[in-house]
């Protein structure tokens, strides 16, 4: 009995040790995802019109996500198709915002949501030699929002969309 305690405890501290340099290995394979992108097209999954009639809007979240972009200068490509001829991969940031909660004609209460912003791009399938669409960067976020406060929701996107930056200039950074 004592030996299997000991065991246990070994692999949990082990676990725990190991946790954060599988985080930051996987951020590297993330990060190095991003080397050689010329740009990305931005696009924005359909919210509920629920969430639309408070203030969390579409034309809002791409707004944010390209002003941020152009501020860091990073392309955005209009169409599949420029994405496609000026990178072979076509990459595009897919940013996916889920609400739900109160149904309609509650006054008070809250909304769970879930945000997650994604570079997807062709890979190179391991399996089948050829080529799939793929996510190699990824962020997801989830919470909950009370009221009818879901435009708030704007700034948990807006931190995913800089941590993509970030990573995104690390990956691709200015020469002189």
């Amino acid at each position: 009995m004592g030996d299997i305690r000991k065991r246990s405890v070994w692999w949990i501290l082990m676990s725990l040790f190991m946790c954060p340099a599988l985080v930051g290995a996987q951020q590297d394979l993330e990060r190095g995802s991003l080397r050689g992108i010329k740009g990305v097209l931005v696009i924005i999954e359909d919210l509920d019109e629920e969430v639309e009639r408070m203030e969390l809007t579409k034309e809002a979240i791409r707004t944010d996500t390209e002003l941020a972009l152009r501020g860091a200068s990073i392309r955005i490509f209009e169409s599949i198709l420029e994405a496609m001829a000026e990178t072979p991969a076509a990459p595009y940031l897919y940013i996916n915002v889920n609400v739900v909660g109160r149904t309609t004609g509650v006054t008070s209460g809250s909304y769970a949501y879930s945000i997650t912003v994604d570079l997807k791009q062709q890979v190179l399938s391991l399996v089948t030699d050829e080529k799939v669409l793929g996510s190699t960067w990824h962020r997801g976020y989830t919470g909950s929002v009370g009221g009818d406060n879901l435009r708030m929701l704007r700034n948990p996107i807006a931190d995913q969309v800089n941590e993509f930056i970030n990573d995104y200039l690390a990956a691709n950074p200015k020469r002189p």
